[in-house]
């Protein structure tokens, strides 16, 4: 799929950029920032296989609470952009639902969910914090 491969393409550029386009610069000034470019890339490309790998955590936490409290998701199969979108929406109509039915029981199993979700891309995101701070010691 695109969305995987992106990651690895990303990746794969980098390596080329700081092998074979790096050793073909004469000027310090421009391979300086070839070797800026190559290590932004490459940290964009270690970041994206994780967002994705992220994104499908999520959505099967977000099809497990619907699940839990009672509604079934059918949609958006394929492309887990549109997927994510498409569970989000289903999530807002079940919370609004539950407080219309007063079930304080699934709306709190559905709290729990966001919630999981929500430290699903906290943790994402301290890594790629970790990483960037990994990456700025490394242009140092």
């Amino acid at each position: 799929m695109f969305f995987d491969a992106m990651g690895r393409i990303l990746v794969r550029a980098a390596e080329v950029l700081r092998s074979d386009v790096r050793a073909e610069i004469d000027d310090a000034y421009v391979r300086r920032q070839v070797d800026v470019i190559s290590l932004i890339v490459g940290e964009l490309g270690a970041a994206w296989n994780e967002l994705f790998a992220t994104l499908d955590a999520e959505n099967a936490v977000f099809e497990r609470t619907l699940a839990s409290a009672g509604t079934e998701f059918i949609g958006a199969p394929g492309d887990p952009l549109r997927r994510h979108a498409a569970l989000l929406a289903a999530v807002d109509r079940a919370i609004a639902a539950l407080h219309e039915q007063g079930d304080a029981d699934a709306l709190r199993g559905m709290r729990h969910g966001l919630a999981e979700a929500a430290e699903l891309e906290r943790g994402m995101l301290a890594r790629a914090r970790e990483r960037s701070g990994s990456a700025a010691v490394r242009r140092l």
